[in-house]
This record gives structure tokens, sequence and C-alpha cells, in this order.
């Protein structure tokens, strides 16, 4: 990680804190953010000022003033982010779509109505 350039990171969580505030986790790939940087994030060009930079451990969290490349931290004031966003200098996003891993079927006689195998 290089925290000389510039920041680049992805969202990969989003939750709301005891107080209902949005609190979206960005795990840095490189560079630095501070508090009240305006950040662009998504693939068009939404952009906010950060409010706050948490550290967590836990539950606890730590107000900082700076998050730097390496680091996984939750900022507030993102209001329109969503998990797979890219951040900074990142501008792709990235929205895996989920595939199921088992299927099941279920093989009964012909003599049964279907209804009767939901009992």
């Amino acid at each position: 990680y290089d925290a000389n350039t510039d920041f680049s990171g992805r969202v990969f969580q989003i939750r709301f804190d005891d107080k209902g505030e949005q609190v979206t986790y960005i795990k840095a790939l490189s560079g630095t953010l501070k508090v009240r940087d305006v950040l662009r994030y998504g693939e068009g060009d939404a952009s906010d000022k950060i409010n706050q930079i948490r550290l967590y451990s836990g539950p606890k969290y730590e107000q900082v003033g700076e998050a730097l490349a390496g680091q996984i931290f939750g900022v507030t004031g993102l209001s329109e982010a969503k998990v797979g966003d890219g951040v900074g200098c990142l501008k792709q996003s990235y929205h895996p779509t989920l595939i199921p891993a088992l299927q099941v079927k279920v093989l009964y006689k012909d003599n049964i109505h279907p209804k009767d195998m939901l009992k």
C-alpha cells in the first residue's frame, strides 16, 4: 500500500450506528483520507464531505483525523454509497451476482398430489 499517492478504496459494508447515522466501511487501497475531504464514489459523479473517520475495535471505535492506505475504517457523510463502490481514484464498482451453490428437487410417486407433499 502506498500512502503517498491519491486516495482510492472500496466500500465493503454499510451499517447504522446507535444514533441512526449511516457508517460506510471502506478498505483503503492507496493514499490518505482526511476528515472534511470531499470524496467521490460510485460509477457516477456522486461526492460527499467526510464528517468523521472511525477506527473500530469490536463495537467500540476511536475517531481519528485521517486514514492511511491499508487500513479498514468507517466514515460518516456518504449518503448514496453502495457496497462494492469504488471511492476516490477507484472508479469501477464491483457488484457480484450470487449463484446458488445447491439446487434441490423432490422426487415423489405419481399417485401423490403435489399439495400433499407439502404436509
